[in-house]
């Protein structure tokens, strides 16, 4: 009975053959898990109140920009010689948000905002680029460049300026700014919200701390909608190009001519109206609501409860609110709302049916 040899050097042969193919492997995965990592990763926020993360609503406008025609942004902020230290804390700032920026609108692999730090006085052949094309000629600004559309931020623009006497800290506006300035660039045209005046409603032009809502105005501006009054006694008629009216605290009742127009406008032209209604005061539009199947009723809501908290004056800060679409991302978000005096609205049930609306 004879025992056959094991051949070696065949074995060593396999064993070599083996390892090659595994360091093979190893670089392979590698070199892929470096690919996807440049493309695809996430970032979280570990501060407790999220002060290095963009809005949830800046984050949902970046996901809009088309990866076809990316936005592109190009920093000229350079530093001066003795600058203030605020000055320097703005740059680093900038730096900061832009990189939040690049993720949210990059991650899931596909380009949608490209950022470019550009000095203007030593790479000539940038700066004579953005020049020709952008008209960018001066340094301290950051320019924001869509497929049709520029828009400007000046550096100066970047903190809010200090009226008081007394030394306040940085008040960095670059969120705003920045959201504001890509949504000018990827819309081809502003939206418009008209606010209808001439019955004491509120003022879009007056920082009145009761009857002015000129923080609201700004608001709608920084998102790229343009809010106009509107006077339906003067003009006679509602701008072809309004899609919303908004009715916001009537003091006196409207007239006849006025609800036909906005009767018209909801019926013919499918268009929309926000009323806002304080509680005993006459209006005059309960006919136009109960047509749409709404019944306003004159009275107070209280709602008393251990998640609300009244003050003295009638507003209510609500912190839970029932399932709905208006308010799912306020509940989501955990996100308060302070409402004034407010009263009930229900489906009119006596109503007439209509299909059309």
């Amino acid at each position: 009975m004879s025992i056959k040899s094991p051949d070696f050097r065949k074995t060593r042969k396999w064993k070599l053959a083996n390892t090659l193919v595994q360091v093979v492997l190893v670089v392979a995965v590698y070199f892929q898990v470096n690919y996807l990592g440049t493309r695809i990763y996430f970032r979280t926020d570990l501060t407790p109140d999220d002060i290095h993360s963009l809005s949830l609503e800046t984050q949902a406008y970046l996901q809009k920009i088309d990866p076809k025609s990316p936005v592109k942004i190009f920093v000229t902020l350079l530093p001066q010689a003795n600058e203030a230290p605020e000055e320097q804390r703005i740059r680093n700032q900038v730096q900061k948000i832009l990189r939040e920026y690049t993720y949210h609108a990059n991650r899931d692999g596909r380009t949608r905002l490209i950022v470019e730090h550009v000095d203007i006085y030593r790479d000539s052949d940038q700066a004579r680029e953005l020049a020709n094309k952008y008209n960018l000629t001066e340094g301290n600004n950051i320019l924001v460049a869509g497929p049709n559309r520029v828009r400007l931020i000046p550096g100066a623009s970047l903190r809010r300026p200090n009226n008081s006497a007394q030394p306040q800290p940085l008040q960095f506006r670059g969120e705003k700014l920045f959201t504001s300035a890509i949504l000018h660039v990827i819309e081809q045209q502003q939206d418009t919200i008209y606010f209808v005046q001439g019955h004491g409603e509120l003022l879009l032009d007056q920082a009145d701390p009761a009857r002015g809502i000129t923080e609201a105005s700004a608001f709608l501006q920084q998102r790229n909608i343009n809010p106009m009054p509107l006077n339906l006694q003067v003009s006679g008629r509602i701008p072809e190009d309004a899609r919303l009216l908004l009715i916001a605290s009537p003091q006196y009742p409207y007239t006849e001519e006025e609800i036909i127009l906005l009767k018209d406008f909801l019926d013919k032209r499918n268009g929309r109206i926000l009323a806002m209604l304080d509680p005993f005061v006459k209006h005059g539009l309960e006919d136009l609501f109960r047509e749409w199947g709404i019944s306003v009723m004159d009275k107070l809501v209280i709602e008393p409860s251990d998640t609300r908290s009244i003050s003295e004056k009638g507003t209510t800060l609500v912190r839970e609110f029932s399932e709905h679409q208006i308010t799912r991302s306020l509940g989501i978000n955990h996100i308060p709302v302070l409402m004034g005096k407010c009263r009930p609205v229900y489906p009119d049930i006596g109503a007439p049916l209509d299909e059309t609306r």
